[in-house]
């Protein structure tokens, strides 16, 4: 995106995921700067768009929570999700998210698309009591109307007779008549032309297609994992002329098997009992602002060398109140680093393959810190890593039949820390119950012989 600003050149180049800023001076320096005013909508909205959504993976990844959202804690065994995705331009000439949740109401339909109009959300106080839904900002359709050339909306709710469609504009507003036709009920949105506002982010993200591909089904691969209660469907098509789709490849991931198995019918892992299943619990005392339980579900694996069977590929999902993390940023990298450190203090390999799933109280955490919602910030933290490493060795010692003498501790806890410890266990399937005093005893014991 380009603009002419008197004798200067502003050129935004946008390298994902930083918007680098480069200045030209022509000619004159020196000479007065132009005045302060206010951008064009059109201008800003882009601008605000295209640093908020910086791919077709972003944008996948909204549309994916909004699906999520519609089908709500619905159990129902046949809730599902498809994706699909024009494969030879990742996504940028198509992209299409269809489910089958509660649909939009026909009062809601006119504004669904305009900016910070949501369901999900009444008041601050409800964002500082936490949020459980995935989405709640109310801004994403609007900044994807904005980057597409071509937006179109399905809907169906129980009080519909048909399937509504229609046309949004880059303003987010409907536009033309809707039309009408039988079908299922949910939410089908589909897009075209993304980013062609945009010359050189289009340029940029058709270059990078390979690896953007890669990218969503690993994002979609993520939720699937976390969502056992949903199936994800992924389906490669065509675009072409005139706005016909052409089916191509579809995958299914199962959802009626376990995490464990998921992960090993997705990496081609045939030897059995590598990853051990379970859950662990602990309390993060944050002094004067009080306490907190968290609870951690987890798939690990056993990382001696004669455990490790051939894989296709490392998988890492973090996940915390069923929120995927990305492991670059803060949160998820510091959950990265605990559980190598842990690893390697008990002569451990490093894990290429594992699941974890956090419960914190959503009054304790606060998920609005950065445009993907990928990244946390909660309370005594410092802590809570501590409290989680602590428990991970615990559990890696038992999924391995170790005990704390063939462990390397960088930082020996204090006697103070190992007598808070006393009646903490931790839980782990296949493996009983062990708790610190139990490893001092066996300790003690070794001792005297």
């Amino acid at each position: 995106m380009c603009c002419l600003l008197t004798d200067s050149l502003l050129l935004f180049v946008d390298i994902y995921p930083r918007l680098q800023l480069l200045i030209i001076d022509t000619e004159h320096k020196g000479k007065a700067e132009m005045a302060i005013q206010r951008l064009p909508k059109s201008v800003s909205a882009t601008i605000v768009s295209t640093s908020s959504l910086q791919s077709q993976t972003a944008i996948l990844k909204e549309l994916i929570e909004n699906a999520i959202d519609a089908i709500g804690s619905n159990n129902n065994a046949n809730s599902h999700i498809l994706v699909e995705i024009d494969k030879d331009s990742a996504g940028l000439e198509y992209l299409a998210v269809t489910d089958n949740g509660i649909g939009v109401r026909k009062s809601d339909r006119n504004i669904m698309c305009l900016n910070y109009t949501t369901s999900k959300l009444r008041s601050l106080d409800e964002l500082t009591n936490g949020v459980s839904t995935c989405g709640f900002r109310g801004e994403a359709l609007n900044l994807i109307s904005r980057l597409s050339k071509l937006m179109t909306i399905s809907t169906k709710t129980s009080e519909d007779k048909t399937v509504e469609t229609w046309v949004v504009n880059n303003s987010g507003l409907p536009v033309g008549t809707p039309k009408h036709a039988s079908g299922l009920g949910g939410t089908t949105i589909k897009l075209s032309g993304l980013f062609k506002s945009t010359p050189v982010r289009h340029k940029f993200l058709t270059e990078r297609k390979h690896k953007l591909i890669k990218e969503m089904e690993a994002l979609l691969i993520t939720y699937a994992l976390v969502y056992r209660n949903i199936r994800f469907q992924l389906r490669y098509v065509k675009s072409l002329p005139k706005g016909k789709i052409l089916n191509g490849d579809t995958k299914t991931f199962n959802n009626k098997i376990t995490q464990s198995q998921f992960i090993c019918e997705l990496l081609d892992i045939r030897k059995k009992g590598w990853f051990e299943t379970g859950h662990m619990s602990f309390t993060v005392d944050n002094g004067l602002a009080g306490s907190y339980s968290v609870e951690v579900e987890f798939v690990l694996p056993k990382m001696r060398a004669q455990d490790v069977p051939s894989y296709k590929h490392g998988l890492k999902v973090l996940s915390v109140n069923n929120r995927p993390m990305n492991l670059s940023l803060s949160f998820g990298k510091n959950i990265v680093n605990k559980i190598n450190e842990a690893y390697a203090e008990n002569i451990l390999l490093a894990p290429p393959v594992w699941y974890l799933a956090m419960r914190i109280p959503t009054d304790r955490i606060d998920v609005n810190i950065e445009p993907e919602k990928s990244d946390i910030i909660t309370a005594g933290e410092t802590i809570l890593l501590t409290r989680f490493k602590s428990d991970l060795c615990r559990t890696l010692q038992a999924m391995h039949g170790l005990d704390e003498t063939q462990s390397v501790v960088e930082s020996h806890p204090s006697r103070k820390e190992n007598e808070a410890d006393t009646s903490h266990t931790v839980k782990s399937s296949n493996v009983p119950p062990i708790s610190l005093s139990e490893l001092e005893e066996r300790l003690m014991s070794d001792d005297e012989s």
